[in-house]
């Protein structure tokens, strides 16, 4: 009785047919994938022009973010956090290296997109983190002359009390002028806003009641009267969300529902990031690498009680998880707002291109060819 059935090159051509299409198939898929990313990317772009020209209409300006204690040369030698350090070094775009891509990113980040903050309050945190923040401000007291250095990330300190005096408290990121500031950057301990500390102060005049018109005590005074005072003090803490610096953010707020990481609820308008709460699951030091720019100081995890829980932060990722770029130059009448795009590289748009060999410039159209990029003048 003769039987049916395939030969073995029949199986081998309907193998490969099916490995084909599968091929096919999964292409396809990262096609869509990465087009999902770049719609995605397209639109958080343009919700946060929409912020950008609503502050310019409020001001005259585009916002004027400070460059933190950065450079915009990508010469400066960068650390393992990405921070910038004293002296200026070389690079090699020709063979770029880690060390030159670190660098690159760090004077690409000189005006950042994310705030940091400090974000405990001893009477507003469970006792393990009290214990924490109580040991570190108690340091910081007793320090005599003592300042904050407004140049150093707290990614990779120790324990150690002295480590900490090197603590980057504050970072005026993009974010900070467009969100209500003093509704999350005032959460920190008074001393962080003491006038010897330089960093806040500097940065922040005291504001006017609008009730009376008389400026505001302290920070401290402002503090006790938005963080704790509770239900039974509303209208104080309504005075503080009325302050105009403040008010006026919520005329461009409803942009950022949704797309800010580590975000908070403003003006009736939930902003946090579904997707990105917080990236690695920590807390954000400085300037990013690719998935690392929301990480703690210390590496036993968010949620260890042994973790000193000093800074928080917000920023807004793109479609693949990347921070958006930032750039302006005074008077602050144009910008750059952009994406790295699905390759996370990119390069400073302030260099002349001209300036570089044959070679370098090839490693930068590499770098910046998938840029997702927007300019207003």
């Amino acid at each position: 009785m003769k039987k049916n059935g395939f030969t073995l090159i029949e199986l081998l051509i309907v193998t490969v047919v099916i490995v084909t299409l599968m091929g096919i198939v999964f292409r396809l898929a990262g096609v869509g994938g990465d087009s999902r990313k770049k719609s995605k990317t397209l639109a958080r772009l343009q919700r946060i022009e929409n912020a950008i020209s609503g502050y310019y209409a409020a001001y005259g300006s585009y916002p004027p973010v400070p460059l933190q204690g950065r450079s915009r040369d990508i010469r400066m030698k960068v650390d393992d956090n990405g921070v910038q350090g004293g002296n200026a070094g070389s690079y090699n775009l020709s063979s770029p290296n880690s060390d030159t891509v670190k660098q690159v990113e760090a004077a690409c980040r000189a005006q950042p997109v994310a705030v940091l903050f400090p974000f405990f309050m001893n009477d507003d945190v469970d006792g393990d983190r009290a214990s924490s923040a109580e040991k570190l401000v108690t340091a910081i007291r007793n320090e005599r002359n003592f300042k904050f250095n407004p140049l150093t990330s707290p990614g990779g300190l120790s324990r150690d009390e002295s480590d900490w005096r090197k603590v980057n408290l504050f970072q005026f990121g993009l974010l900070s002028f467009l969100l209500p500031r003093y509704l999350f950057m005032l959460q920190g301990d008074p001393s962080f806003y003491d006038a010897r500390n330089g960093q806040w102060s500097v940065n922040n005049q005291l504001p006017c009641r609008v009730d009376t018109g008389r400026p505001y005590e302290s920070w401290e005074d402002m503090q006790e009267k938005y963080y704790k005072s509770g239900a039974a003090n509303a209208k104080e803490m309504a005075l503080i969300e009325n302050l105009p610096s403040q008010a006026v953010c919520a005329r461009w707020m409803p942009n950022f529902e949704g797309i800010v990481t580590g975000g908070l609820d403003f003006y009736g308008v939930d902003t946090s990031d579904g997707d990105w709460l917080y990236l690695d699951g920590s807390l954000y030091d400085g300037i990013p690498g690719y998935k690392k720019w929301m990480h703690q100081a210390s590496p036993r995890g968010y949620d260890n009680s042994g973790s000193l829980y000093l800074l928080n932060g917000m920023t807004v990722a793109d479609g693949w998880g990347n921070e958006f770029y930032y750039y302006s130059e005074v008077p602050y009448q144009s910008y750059r707002l952009w994406s790295a795009g699905p390759n996370y590289r990119t390069f400073p748009p302030w260099l002349d291109l001209s300036k570089f060999n044959q070679k370098e410039q090839e490693t930068i159209a590499n770098w910046t060819k998938d840029d997702i990029s927007h300019l207003a003048n």
